[in-house]
């Protein structure tokens, strides 16, 4: 009787540990990745496809190379006006999936707005 008692503990044991250790993981460490823009006086570029995974870390580095200041915005963050020549930069944690609205906030015109997707 005792054996048949300790076997099923061992066994209910085993059981549990194997369920727990089966568990999948939805999402990873995040991965840092660095994103160039690019801004003009005509438009603003951005490099990597405009795209990036769920989850990564992103600092965007945003580039002046036209005449005038420039500044580029994505999920409520931005950077500060960019004088001509010079750089600016933050750094966002992409949680959600989809495809947001992104571009200047004191340029206007189609060149200076797109959108960036979180696959």
């Amino acid at each position: 009787m005792r054996g048949l008692t300790v076997g099923a503990a061992m066994l209910a044991a085993l059981a549990f540990s194997g369920a727990s250790v089966a568990k999948p993981e939805t999402t990873g460490a995040g991965q840092r990745a660095t994103i160039l823009v690019t801004l003009t006086d005509k438009a603003l570029f951005v490099y990597d496809q405009a795209q990036m995974a769920r989850g990564a870390i992103v600092t965007f580095q945003a580039y002046n190379a036209g005449k005038k200041p420039h500044n580029f915005s994505l999920l409520g963050k931005k950077t500060p006006n960019i004088k001509p020549k010079h750089w600016g930069h933050f750094t966002v944690t992409l949680l959600t999936r989809g495809r947001f609205p992104c571009g200047s906030t004191i340029d206007r015109g189609p060149g200076f707005h797109g959108y960036f997707t979180v696959y």
